[in-house]
């Protein structure tokens, strides 16, 4: 469905047997040579528990291995994510922003509220309502120093299925202008699963994914390309961190 000039790689963490590469290969024209298996990165040598993340936390697998492997921009794609209709814009959204992310509908994050907040205090914000589904990035926002430190600590890592996500939440807002992709463009599946004008994909993320098997691609359309824009990304605030946390008391008490 992308009409942007793009060089489609798939990366190996291990689980794809001889059977799955084959099938692979067939579905997406693409040898066995294209796809990558990964076994250490040299750049993480002097960083003792990002080696232990890349082992502990499958999906940073994500964050560690593919960004580092060159200086291209990469476009790291879950398969979770389905596209309904040609589109085009990631080529502009590379040229002119270092990280551009899907919006969540909520900011969720592996550290619980106390600890986000002293992460704030220690010049380490994130991003509000990122969603590492759909990701435009330019490695050279990656920081491994600040995430060693990040990954030092395990009140950090309390949610360990959102640690990758708020990795990339901290990394997006030590950039300058910080993204989402279009809202209505990229979203998650309605019940219905019924494409409105805006949609050009959706994420059938963990509480969509009984959707995915009823989803089907609309048949080829006469339509142009929809161009894929992006809207800012901005910090967490204290605002939203204090309604999270009113959220959280109110749901206690219910319970």
């Amino acid at each position: 469905m992308c009409d942007d000039d793009i060089q489609l790689q798939l990366f190996d963490d291990g689980s794809l047997t001889e059977k799955d590469t084959h099938l692979l290969c067939d579905q997406l024209s693409l040898s066995t040579s294209d796809i990558h298996h990964i076994q250490d990165i040299p750049q993480l040598t002097p960083y003792p528990y990002l080696q232990k993340a890349r082992t502990r936390f499958v999906m940073c697998r994500k964050l560690l291995d593919i960004p580092l492997i060159d200086d291209a921009p990469k476009l790291l794609l879950d398969t979770d994510m389905l596209f309904l209709r040609a589109f085009h814009g990631i080529t502009d959204a590379a040229e002119k922003y270092s990280f551009v992310c899907m919006r969540d509908q909520q900011s969720a994050y592996s550290p619980k509220l106390i600890t986000r907040l002293k992460l704030r205090t220690q010049g380490s914000p994130l991003i509000s309502h990122a969603n590492a589904g759909f990701l435009l990035i330019d490695p050279k926002i990656i920081d491994l120093e600040r995430l060693e430190y990040f990954f030092s600590n395990d009140n950090h890592l309390v949610f360990p299925a959102l640690v990758e996500q708020t990795a990339w939440a901290l990394m997006a807002a030590q950039t300058s202008t910080p993204q989402y992709w279009e809202p209505r463009a990229i979203a998650f599946p309605p019940s219905d699963l019924q494409v409105d004008a805006s949609t050009i994909g959706w994420h059938f993320a963990s509480d969509y994914r009984g959707l995915l098997s009823k989803a089907s691609v609309p048949a080829p359309s006469t339509q142009p390309s929809a161009l894929l824009k992006t809207t800012p990304a901005p910090h967490m605030s204290l605002v939203e961190e204090f309604q999270r946390a009113c959220r959280r008391v109110q749901s206690i008490f219910k319970a």
